[in-house]
């Protein structure tokens, strides 16, 4: 569980984009869409290797990542997260993010070790430490 609270929970299932805000290092902070996956009890993001978000983890691996629905006024969690930056497995890691894209209707490359390899990609794994939110089931 990322949450003891069922509602977040089941928020996290349900979507798909969140906020990713992370921090420069000069400390102010940068923010960029994401689509994230749940992978047991932590949320992975898959990205270039070459982006800001991979650089600024790397050299500070606090971050916030607020997952948000499509409704008026939106609902949302926001997760205070430690983020590990993994470079092996990535395949493993990324997963997940296939899985969401599929059943979302995103094309998902045929030969996704190849890929993954040509965009360096690396997960960024949010391991969750402060959760809150408002859900208005």
């Amino acid at each position: 569980m990322i949450s003891d609270n069922p509602e977040f929970e089941d928020f996290i299932d349900k979507n798909t984009w969140a906020i990713l805000t992370a921090l420069r290092s000069n400390g102010s902070p940068v923010s960029a869409a994401v689509m994230y996956a749940r992978d047991g009890d932590t949320l992975v993001v898959s990205t270039p290797g070459k982006t800001f978000k991979r650089k600024m983890l790397a050299n500070d691996s606090r971050a916030n990542l607020c997952i948000i629905d499509n409704n008026d006024p939106p609902n949302f969690v926001a997760i205070e997260s430690e983020v590990s930056v993994e470079t092996e497995n990535v395949l493993e890691g990324t997963r997940p993010v296939f899985d969401k894209m599929k059943v979302l209707g995103h094309p998902v490359p045929e030969i996704p070790d190849e890929w993954l390899k040509r965009q360096k990609r690396v997960v960024l794994r949010f391991i969750p430490k402060k959760i809150s939110g408002v859900t208005r089931f």
